[in-house]
C-alpha cells in the first residue's frame, strides 16, 4: 500500500509539474504573439511615416527649385529695372518716374512671392523634421519593448 501511495503521489507531482509546464508554455505563446503584433503595428505606423517623410521632401525639392527659379527672376528683374532707369535717364534727364515705379512694383511683387514660397519651404523643412523624429521615436520604443519583453521571459524561466 505505501508503495502504492508513493506511486500516486509521484504521479500527481508529475501531473502538477506538467501542468504548470503547459500553462506557462501557453503564457509563453500569448507573450510572443502579442509582441509581433505589436512589432508588426510599429511597422506598419514606420512605413506609413517614412513614406509620407519621402513625398514631403519631394516637395520640399520642387519648391525649392521654384524659389530658386523666382529668385533668378527676382535678380534679372532688378538688373532689368536698373539697365532701364538707367537708359531712361540718359534718353530723357530724369523724367522716367512712371518707368522706375512699374519696376518697383514688379520688384515688390517678386518679394512677397518669393517670401511665400520661403515660408512654403521652411513649412516643409518642419514637417520633415518632425517626420524624422517621430520615426526614430518609433524605432526606439520598439527597441526597448522588445528588449524588456525578452528580459521578462528571462526571469519568468529563472523561476521555474
Amino acid at each position: 500500500i505505501s508503495k502504492l501511495l508513493r506511486t500516486v503521489t509521484s504521479t500527481n507531482e508529475a501531473t502538477k509539474e506538467q501542468s504548470q509546464a503547459k500553462v506557462s508554455e501557453a503564457r509563453l505563446r500569448s507573450d510572443v504573439l502579442q509582441m509581433t503584433k505589436s512589432r508588426d503595428e510599429a511597422k506598419q505606423a514606420l512605413d506609413k511615416a517614412e513614406k509620407r517623410c519621402k513625398l514631403l521632401e519631394k516637395d520640399l525639392a520642387g519648391v525649392k527649385s521654384k524659389l530658386a527659379q523666382e529668385q533668378q527672376a527676382k535678380k534679372q528683374m532688378a538688373r532689368d529695372q536698373q539697365a532701364a532707369k538707367s537708359l531712361a535717364n540718359a534718353f530723357h534727364g530724369g523724367n522716367n518716374q512712371s518707368s522706375v515705379d512699374f519696376y518697383k512694383r514688379k520688384v515688390t511683387e517678386l518679394n512677397t512671392h518669393v517670401q511665400g514660397l520661403t515660408g512654403i519651404l521652411e513649412e516643409r523643412n518642419r514637417e520633415i523634421e518632425l517626420l524624422r523624429r517621430e520615426k526614430d521615436r518609433f524605432l526606439t520604443q520598439n527597441q526597448q519593448s522588445s528588449r524588456r519583453k525578452v528580459a521578462k521571459k528571462g526571469t519568468k524561466r529563472s523561476r521555474k
